[in-house]
Order: structure tokens, then C-alpha cells, then sequence
């Protein structure tokens, strides 16, 4: 939170509106080992991935950790859904449009 900006909107906001959004999670296998890499070289394994999803379109927002010993940035967490929320669902930071999304 140190380089957080609150000219576009206060991290309170920001919580506020995240915590209000419906969302859930899904698991599902990522076929990765479809994919040839960029720079040659083996391909990917697949693996089990929890995506946290928009309760209102289904759209993946962001990634959980979904292998032991693996972290998630709850910062990061909270902007992927901010993010998706006003880019998918045009709502505003304001609060002046605030439960306007569809």
C-alpha cells in the first residue's frame, strides 16, 4: 500500500468494493502440455488450477494457489477483481455508480 494512489481511489474504496462483488472459485485441469514454448524446448506439464471467477459472468479474475507451498498476493487478488469489475462490468470507483455494474 505504500505506492498506492488515492487520487483514483482509497484502498477503504477499494476493499469496500471488492468485498461487496459476488464471486467463487472453480477447479479445473490446465492442459498445458498442448503448447510448444516460445524458446523451444520441453513443453509444460498440466496442472490442476483454482481460478477465482466472477459470480456475475463466470470470467476468471485471477489465479489461487493451487500447489502446496504456494502463496497468493491478496493485493493482487483484490485489483484482478477491481479490475475486472470496471473494465467487464463498468463500475464506477466513485461510489457514485456504486451497485450499478451488470
Amino acid at each position: 500500500m505504500a505506492n498506492w494512489d488515492r487520487r483514483l481511489i482509497t484502498p477503504q474504496r477499494h476493499y469496500e468494493l471488492v468485498a461487496e462483488w459476488p464471486y467463487y472459485t472453480s477447479y479445473e485441469l490446465a492442459e498445458l502440455s498442448q503448447f510448444e514454448p516460445e524458446g523451444g524446448g520441453g513443453g509444460q506439464a498440466d496442472r490442476v488450477q483454482l481460478n477465482l471467477r466472477c459470480g456475475r459472468c463466470d470470467q476468471s479474475m485471477g489465479l489461487l494457489p493451487s500447489l502446496p507451498g504456494e502463496r497468493s498476493n491478496v493485493g493482487e487478488l483484490a485489483a484482478g477483481v477491481l479490475r475486472h469489475m470496471v473494465m467487464a462490468h463498468d463500475v464506477a470507483l466513485s461510489g457514485l455508480g456504486k451497485g450499478a455494474g451488470t
